[in-house]
C-alpha cells in the first residue's frame, strides 16, 4: 500500500505526518534506498529521493484519529482534516479508546470537510452499525481504507491482478437464455 516494500529499521514504525505517507512509483529497474531515512514530504504528491529510489507523497490507507463531534451512535466526527469524500468508504473503523475500545465496525461513508457560509465544516464517518456504548467526544479510533471490490477501485490501487470477482461474467437470465426453437427465432403470431 504505502511507504517501503521492505521491513527496514525505520520502515516497521513509519506512519506518515500530516496523515501523508511515502509510496514507491512502479520500479522499472533495480534500486537500493539510502541507509538512513530520508526527510518525508508532507505535501500530496511530493517526491524524495532516498538513495537510488524516488518516493511519492499519498494519503495515508490507515490513521488514528479522535472524535470531535457526536451525531448518533452510528455518526460522528473527527478531526482528520486532509481526507477526501469518500475515501474511508467500505473500510473498518476499530476504537482504541473510551467505552467502545476493542469494538470494530464496518464504515458506510465517510465525508471530508466541507466548506460552508464562510466556515469549513469537520469531516464525518457514517458507521454501518451504531456502537456498543456511547461514544464521547476524545475517544480515538483508527480508520482503515476499504475497498468497493470493482474493477475501477482495484485499477485505483494498482491491485488489478488481485481482483477475485467476475465483472464479466453473464447474469443468471442471460446466461441460462436459450433461442425459442418452435418459433424459429420468430415471434409468436398473435391471436384475437
Amino acid at each position: 500500500m504505502g511507504g517501503k516494500s521492505h521491513y527496514g529499521p525505520y520502515n516497521v514504525t513509519q506512519g506518515g505526518r500530516g496523515s501523508i505517507i511515502p509510496d514507491p512509483i512502479t520500479p522499472t529497474a533495480t534500486a537500493t534506498s539510502g541507509s538512513t531515512e530520508p526527510n518525508w514530504p508532507t505535501t500530496l504528491y511530493a517526491t524524495v529521493q532516498d538513495g537510488g529510489v524516488t518516493w511519492t507523497a499519498i494519503l495515508a490507507r490507515k490513521t488514528v484519529g479522535t472524535v470531535v463531534g457526536v451525531l448518533n451512535q452510528a455518526v460522528v466526527q473527527h478531526n482528520k482534516t486532509v481526507y477526501p469524500n469518500h475515501y474511508f468508504q467500505y473500510g473498518t473503523l476499530k476504537w482504541l479508546t473510551g467505552k467502545n475500545a476493542g469494538f470494530k465496525v464496518d464504515i458506510r461513508d465517510s465525508l471530508g470537510p466541507v466548506d460552508q457560509q464562510g466556515g469549513t465544516s469537520k469531516p464525518y464517518v457514517y458507521m454501518l452499525e451504531q456502537a456498543q456504548n456511547p461514544i464521547e467526544i476524545g475517544d480515538m479510533f483508527e480508520m482503515t481504507v476499504g475497498c468497493a471490490k470493482t474493477r475501477i477501485a482495484c485499477q485505483y490501487f494498482n491491485n488489478l491482478d488481485n481482483h477475485r470477482a467476475f465483472p464479466d461474467m453473464p447474469t443468471e437470465e442471460r446466461a441460462l437464455a436459450t433461442p425459442n426453437m418452435s418459433s424459429q427465432g420468430y415471434a409468436p403470431k398473435q391471436t384475437k
